[in-house]
């Protein structure tokens, strides 16, 4: 039986352990917790990983990426706020999407996430930071090829194309949200596909789980043998491989060997 593929987590892989900390808790407000040796986890709905590795290259701002979308109450506070803290936004106004009003901002490493103050708040109280969704960012022509290998290949579905363009709501197997796929939003510019440098780069990325990491390498080199992806490898949790899409993210697949 084909091993079904959630998500698990988000990832991301930096150089410095101790200045990332000082912004994704320090600036940002999130939890943090040292649980091995080079890395710290920022728990809550999705657990987000912070992996220490060697200083490599960062996606561009123009550049296919994976991100982070954090919800704020008000978008224009939060980013008078990031100016004082100099946090570098991207474009420095409220653009307009269906969903509400973004912009982007950089992390000290050169990675780009999204802030949104949604259009029809939950009705819920929530506090900032809170992590409304993780997505893949493509060029609009890598989107058909990527959709069929996140959708065929590694067996997510998209909820409907209601929201497309921009975005694809994909769907873990038993139908619970997983990740967006997005191309351009309508105030920036197409995207590039980069270089798939991983594991020499640095950046964010997706986290699936598996059960059985080996035997589901195995089978997606039956089902996609033109799809790149990594060898099996130990790590501080379990098995991990990376599986590169045809933009170029990489994202890692972890049979966990313990609780995390």
């Amino acid at each position: 039986m084909q091993d079904s593929l959630r998500l698990l987590a988000c990832s991301i892989r930096l150089p410095d352990l101790e200045r990332a900390r000082d912004f994704y808790a320090g600036a940002l407000g999130f939890a943090a917790k040292a649980i091995a040796t080079d890395w710290i986890v920022l728990p809550g709905r999705l657990p987000v990983f912070l992996e220490r590795v060697p200083a490599g290259p960062v996606p561009a701002v123009d550049q296919a990426r994976t991100l982070l979308m954090l919800k704020v109450h008000d978008l224009r506070q939060t980013a008078e706020r990031f100016r004082r803290m100099n946090i570098p936004l991207v474009t420095g106004v409220r653009n307009t999407l269906s969903i509400g009003v973004v912009d982007c901002f950089r992390d000290p490493f050169g990675n780009v996430h999204s802030l949104v103050e949604l259009s029809d708040p939950p009705a819920e109280t929530w506090s900032e930071p809170d992590i409304y969704n993780v997505g893949i960012r493509l060029p609009i022509a890598a989107v058909p090829e990527a959709r069929r290998i996140y959708s065929d290949a590694l067996g997510f579905s998209v909820r409907t194309d209601r929201y497309y363009p921009p975005a694809l709501p994909m769907m873990n197997p038993g139908g619970s949200f997983a990740f967006m796929i997005y191309d351009k939003p309508s105030f920036l510019s197409d995207f590039r596909a980069k270089a798939p440098l991983y594991p020499a780069e640095n950046g964010c990325l997706l986290v699936f789980q598996s059960r059985d990491v080996d035997a589901f390498r195995a089978s997606l080199r039956a089902r996609a043998p033109r799809l790149r992806m990594t060898d099996v490898q130990d790590f501080a949790f379990g098995r991990r491989m990376a599986i590169i899409d045809n933009a170029g993210i990489a994202s890692e697949v972890w049979e966990l060997s313990r609780p995390i």
